[in-house]
């Protein structure tokens, strides 16, 4: 399995994080008030977690994902055209109050 290069970068023998459901009813930035990531892969295979609130300030909170895909510029190979999903917040087990 490839090293990741960057914190943010995810190996491309994992299209998408088994820990992570794609929601999708989601269509647009300000869909679901915002309550979801962003996944971003390119065709080569690099990926990137975003929180919709980043993409809301290039784009603006109506804009599809579609569009969003469509202006994503990749930071390895340089190609636009990604495909974007939104993938639900992962949740933290095991760690409640003590009392």
């Amino acid at each position: 399995m490839a090293l990741a290069t960057h914190c943010m970068d995810v190996p491309p023998s994992r299209p998408h994080d088994v820990r992570m459901g794609v929601l999708p009813q989601v269509k647009k930035l300000n869909d679901a008030l915002g309550q979801f990531h962003v996944q971003i892969t390119c065709k080569c295979g690099s990926q990137r977690i975003v929180e919709p609130e980043a993409l809301a300030r290039l784009c603006g909170w109506s804009a599809t994902l579609e569009a969003v895909g469509k202006r994503m510029r990749c930071s390895k190979c340089g190609t636009k055209g990604a495909e974007v999903v939104a993938v639900s917040i992962p949740r933290v087990r095991g760690r409640g109050f003590r009392r």
